[in-house]
């Protein structure tokens, strides 16, 4: 089979979510078939193009550079999100509709792309006449306009942004029309996208039961796979740290943070631990948070299997859809973790059988000191949660999946 995916951000190297999500299934797929991979690139990759070149050699591989549209528009992102910082610091403007309307969560989820990426696109998938075409992220729908019309499309809906701007609606507790204004806007704009694809692919069976109300064609559940042959921290009954995973460009990453900075505080100044965030943060965001002493900012940890043997996982996720890469890798690895019912949401885990919930500050404390208190009950966990990862999500089961789906969409009559 002849399978070709086009993705905006580029799977190596595997320093967050949306790059592993991609990665392992690729790698599992070229073993077996032709597999050929189109990405936007930024100047100065070649490194990580080689790279991956090497960890999958029967990957073929076509760049396209990122067009100085996008670079404005994420240049005018920041400077946006900025001056929304400051706004909700003087006038709390966040806390209202329309201040939820002009964060860069809620911009339109598809951006039309500048002419010299669109003529790369339409004709590298009318050189390598792929068998089926798999789009990653909502953000790429728009290239179900750029591809051949015999060849069989699906789209992977990493995340769904309607319901992001549903639960940040219930997070600030509005009910005006224009906040539902907001979400139908939105829902209206993937729906538009969507449609256009023989199929789309979600993480999670919630996921799924949400995109049934649109005119998608068909629907599947299809989780993503992770390195479940990673090394396994050993057990410690001494915890030093909590660990976040994840940069600020996320916006639930940027959200939950801010939100725990202050119980981050709280949980030092009753256990000693402080909360360190590993991942790319800019020096905007780090300044603002300066004042919460507890936060410690790691930027990229290379060996992040060392520098979590004696950590706590904490996801405080309160907006957001799919599944949590985070926390797959933190069962893989042997990390208890302690999250929101949204954080741990979509993988079938359940709270003080794989991890603990907690939904506020004083829970997220409480949480903590229980599991330093109960090393026992604490290793139970980690073990039933790494069992479970490498049964759902391992490379070879989450390939067979991924397959199966193929072949469905192709047995599908052409129209």
């Amino acid at each position: 089979m002849r399978l070709a995916f086009f993705t905006d951000v580029f799977p190596f190297p595997l320093i967050e979510g949306g790059k592993v999500a991609q990665f392992y299934v690729l790698q599992e797929l070229a073993r077996e078939h032709e597999v050929i991979l189109i990405s936007i690139v930024e100047p100065g990759m070649e490194e990580a193009i080689e790279n991956i070149k090497q960890e999958i050699p029967r990957l073929n591989v076509y760049t396209i550079k990122r067009g100085i549209t996008v670079k404005r528009k994420q240049f005018f992102g920041r400077l946006r999100d900025r001056v929304l910082w400051e706004l909700n610091k003087k006038f709390n403007t966040l806390d209202t509709p329309n201040g939820i309307a002009t964060h860069s969560l809620f911009l339109d989820p598809v951006q039309a792309r500048p002419e010299e990426q669109v003529t790369d696109i339409t004709k590298i998938f009318t050189e390598i006449n792929a068998d089926i075409i798999q789009v990653d992220f909502i953000d790429n729908a728009d290239v179900a306009l750029l591809l051949p019309a015999h060849t069989k499309k699906i789209i992977v809906a990493h995340d769904l942004r309607f319901t992001s701007v549903m639960q940040a609606s219930n997070i600030i507790n509005h009910s005006s029309e224009y906040g539902t204004y907001l979400r139908q806007y939105v829902e209206k704009k993937e729906n538009a996208f969507l449609k256009l694809y023989d199929a789309a692919i979600v993480f999670s069976q919630e996921d799924k039961d949400k995109l049934n109300q649109f005119e998608v064609k068909q629907v599947f559940t299809s989780p993503f796979a992770i390195n479940t042959k990673a090394k396994v921290i050993s057990s410690t009954a001494k915890y030093d740290k909590l660990i976040f995973l994840g940069g600020d460009m996320h916006t639930p990453n940027l959200q939950a943070v801010q939100w725990f900075a202050s119980a981050a505080d709280t949980i030092l100044s009753a256990t000693g631990l402080p909360t360190c965030i590993v991942g790319k943060w800019t020096s905007y965001y780090m300044d603002k948070l300066k004042p919460h002493t507890a936060i410690k900012f790691m930027g990229f940890v290379e060996d992040i299997e060392h520098f979590a043997s004696s950590a706590i996982m904490i996801l405080p996720l309160q907006i957001g859809s799919g599944i949590r890469t985070k926390l797959l890798e933190a069962f893989a690895m042997g990390i208890p973790v302690i999250s929101t019912a949204l954080g741990a949401e979509g993988i079938g885990v359940q709270d003080d059988i794989h991890y603990l919930r907690a939904e506020t500050s004083e829970e997220f404390l409480q949480q903590v000191q229980y599991t330093i208190k109960n090393s026992t009950a604490t290793q139970e966990r980690v073990a039933a949660a790494r069992e479970l990862v490498v049964e759902k999500f391992s490379p070879e089961v989450v390939a067979r999946k991924r397959l199966q789906i193929f072949s469905n969409v192709l047995a599908q009559d052409h129209t």
